[in-house]
């Protein structure tokens, strides 16, 4: 009875769970008050019955009636009056609440809002000149408001899945009134300084960033490493540094090993667990580990059967209860899917990998971790995958290989982390030596990863359609023989799809790579926000022209580097840089580790601190600069380039000039170039009838000029443009297109824009997902 009572509870938990979600990311408020009504109406009616499956529905309508009513609810005093505020500027009192994220002469930080005259929801301020706030402090300040959930002008929610509603900007000076007087309750976020800054002291300096994040999911240093965190996202071992249930099962289990006594651990376990849930911010994955852990510890205390589907969803809910916009949390997603997919599948899988595979003896005793780390990172994967590809548009296909390899010593490198902070706190050159001999752990980690994510197959990226079907395929795959071996009552094979599901993959990399060898010259306008990113394929080479992007969410590298890759090329032949302004050019670094660049061509006399961080990747990565002083001509097959600098006495926005050539098919790709450098060009140069011009400048009115159009006469145009407070592409330049029947495409409209121009001079669109 007691186990029955239990499951009715999970799908009270789960009616609640997918109301949430529904009302968060599907429905408008008032939609969401006749679901209500709707779903309780029916949960009532079905009440009465007594049949299970009935009852069954009844509690799980129930629980949607009270998700629907909490999420309106919290959404009506939180969501609305943030909504409300979006727009004006004015005078508040608020309090900080986080450490402020520091940057060169500026700084943010999570503020709660306490005055009177503004609701009491947190609101991230940008503040432009460094005042040095703490956690506890309180302020009087005049705030221009912004609503959270729109980003660059689009709808986001990974501020508010973080209960944040509203961005501020400072206006003028904040006055700092006081301290908070329950300023204690932050005292976590100050360990957590500590903690960091002990790390970066005591672990030598290629390791330090990778046990920061480790110990407290704090990646910020660990993101400035593009090769490392290139290397980890590829190869499947990002979850290690997003703390999570693993994270709190090491500290449980390290405990467990010094306290035998259940009674005990438990009471020791439950403060060392809400200690680390403050030193990580109460993220929504170690929120739901430690609930589920602390159900699991103390269950037999009161003589109750831990029931882990139902801890999973009542964890679930709970998160929800207290803010419903969490649902569209990617962290939460995960870590709610992975632990699902453990719980349904881990155990299934590692009874038939000990079937299977020799387990006795010293070979299974070498065996056994190996398998373990295997089962769970495939049974992990089972929900994860889709949610994967549809948050960061990419699979590891080596994370099993990678997790069965790493993750038995993450454990050590976990604990061991914790215990040089701790004894180098008291003895700093003892957690130095710790730090020291801890760190060649680590290093075997960053071995395996940069090993395997090397390979050209370690990922696939979704970009491409035809990954995306051979996910779906692979879903179908183990679908069919899970419900043939049911209706066999046989258990069902898993070899067998998972063979058919590799073979499918090395299909689908032969179809991509073959398809990339057609006789003309693709054109590929990446989107990559407000900036410049354009793709030149022709046969087996493929050449890049800028990669910079601003005003979005995503890194220019990582989008360029993705369709790149999901194009089927792992190497360009050259990469040219019109010039280095940020939207042309950030996206260097990050490129360049996960796609190897031959030649880098660019102009000199440009910004010295960017040009300086470029030429240093290029060092690294084994990259060949050159400087573009005079007309080059490159030839590659049928591809023919024409860089052509600008002038040297050029002050205003100067830029190289690359006209592209396959047969009678010519693109010309102007940068920032304005009319003047345009004239020059069009003067100097024998350019005529060229079939495709990427506009100048975003559309900027300068760029772009009537002699330019005149003299190359474009049958279509690309103008690579997003989210910007600068009008691009102004009317002007549109109107100065359309009037001379050119076809004009847009990135911010049009997403990526791909064009392949044949070598008689025709130009065909093409789909690019």
């Amino acid at each position: 009875m007691k186990q029955k009572g239990i499951r009715l509870a999970f799908w009270f938990c789960a009616g609640l769970s997918a109301a949430a979600f529904l009302s968060v990311l599907a429905l408008e408020l008032p939609q969401i008050l006749r679901l209500m009504a709707a779903v309780l109406l029916g949960g009532v009616l079905l009440l009465s019955f007594k049949r299970r499956a009935l009852r069954i529905i009844s509690l799980l309508l129930l629980g949607a009636a009270l998700g629907f009513g909490l999420s309106y609810a919290r959404l009506s005093v939180t969501l609305l009056p943030s909504e409300a505020l979006s727009g004006e500027e004015r005078e508040v009192e608020c309090r900080v609440v986080e450490l402020p994220e520091l940057y060169d002469s500026s700084e943010s930080v999570v503020v709660r809002l306490i005055g009177d005259n503004t609701p009491s929801v947190r609101c991230l301020v940008s503040i432009y000149d460094r005042i040095s706030l703490r956690p506890g402090d309180e302020l009087r300040c005049t705030l221009r408001f912004r609503s959270a959930r729109v980003r660059y002008g689009e709808e986001s929610d990974s501020l508010t899945a973080k209960g944040i509603f509203l961005r501020g900007t400072l206006k003028g000076e904040a006055e700092i009134t006081g301290r908070w007087k329950y300023a204690r309750l932050y005292a976590p976020l100050y360990w957590k300084e500590k903690l960091l800054e002990l790390c970066a002291a005591l672990f030598p300096t290629d390791t330090a960033a990778f046990q920061q994040a480790l110990l407290t999911g704090d990646k910020s240093e660990l993101y400035e490493n593009y090769e490392l965190h290139t290397a980890l996202t590829r190869a499947g071992l990002m979850h290690v540094v997003a703390v999570s249930g693993m994270h709190v099962s090491f500290l449980v289990g390290f405990l467990s090993l010094l306290v035998g006594n259940k009674r005990l651990l438990a009471l020791l376990a439950t403060p060392f667990l809400l200690l680390f849930a403050a030193l990580t911010g109460f993220s929504p994955s170690v929120c739901r580990a430690v609930f589920m852990q602390f159900v699991l510890l103390t269950a037999p205390l009161v003589k109750r059967e831990a029931d882990s589907p139902t801890s999973l969803s009542l964890a679930l809910a709970l998160l929800l209860c207290v803010n419903p916009c969490s649902a569209g949390s990617v962290s939460l997603q995960l870590s709610f899917a992975s632990t699902a997919g453990i719980l349904l599948c881990g155990n299934a899988l590692l009874e038939r990998m000990n079937a299977a595979l020799p387990t006795r003896g010293i070979v299974g005793r070498i065996l056994r971790p190996g398998l373990s780390a295997v089962a769970t990172s495939f049974a992990a994967m089972v929900f994860t995958l889709p949610l994967m590809a549809l948050h960061f548009g990419s699979v590891s296909v080596v994370a099993p290989l990678t997790n069965a390899l790493c993750l038995w010593l993450i454990s050590f490198l976990f604990v061991g982390g914790f215990l040089t902070i701790g004894l180098g706190a008291l003895f700093p050159a003892l957690g130095t030596l710790l730090g020291a001999v801890l760190s060649w752990g680590d290093r075997f980690v960053f071995f395996v990863a940069q090993g395997l994510s090397a390979l050209p197959f370690a990922a696939v990226y979704t970009v491409n359609p035809v990954y995306r079907r051979w996910l779906l395929l692979s879903y179908g795959l183990f679908a069919f023989f899970l419900l043939k071996g049911r209706l066999e009552k046989k258990e069902a094979p898993l070899l067998r799809p998972l063979a058919l599901s590799l073979l499918c993959l090395c299909l689908a990399l032969g179809s991509v790579r073959f398809r990339r060898n057609g006789g003309g010259m693709t054109v590929s306008a990446i989107d990559v926000g407000q900036g410049a990113c354009t793709l030149i394929e022709q046969g087996n080479t493929a050449v890049m022209i800028d990669c910079g992007g601003t005003n979005t969410l995503a890194n220019a590298g990582d989008t360029a580097a993705a369709y790149t890759l999901s194009r089927g090329r792992s190497e360009l032949s050259a990469l040219v840089l019109t010039h280095l302004h940020r939207d042309h050019a950030n996206g260097v670094e990050k490129l360049m580790s996960l796609v190897k660049v031959q030649k880098l061509y660019l102009p000199r006399n440009q910004e010295a601190e960017a040009e300086a961080a470029i030429l240093a990747a290029a060092g690294r990565h084994g990259t060949e600069v050159v400087y573009v002083e005079r007309e080059l001509k490159l030839c590659a097959e049928e591809l023919t380039l024409r860089l052509s600098p600008p002038p040297e006495y050029q002050q205003d926005e100067p830029s190289l000039f690359v006209l592209a050539s396959c047969g009678d098919f010519d693109a010309l790709i102007t940068g920032d170039g304005d009319a003047f450098q345009e004239r020059r060009y069009a003067q100097l140069t024998l350019c005529e009838d060229v079939e495709l011009l990427l506009v100048g400048h975003h559309g900027s009115s300068g760029s772009t000029s009537e002699l330019l159009l005149d003299t190359i006469k474009p049958a279509a145009a690309i103008i690579s443009v997003g989210y910007n407070t600068y009008g691009h592409p102004t009317d002007t330049i549109l109107e100065r297109l359309s009037s001379r029947g050119i076809t004009v495409y847009r990135t911010d409209r049009d997403g990526t824009v791909r064009l392949t121009g044949e070598t008689d001079g025709s130009i065909n669109k093409e789909s690019p997902r």
